[in-house]
């Protein structure tokens, strides 16, 4: 990725959410298996 601007003061992401949790491998994996199911077949939220 290449970030052409960045917000003045730019000092870290974590800074700019109100939830900045670190993400578990186990989710990761979810959201990964999730993303490659079949359109109908994801349950929704």
């Amino acid at each position: 990725m290449i970030c052409l601007r960045t917000p003045e003061p730019f000092e870290a992401v974590g800074l700019w959410y109100r939830d900045f949790a670190q993400t578990t491998d186990e989710e990761v994996h979810a959201l990964l298996d999730r993303a490659a199911e079949p359109e109908g077949r994801r349950a929704r939220a």
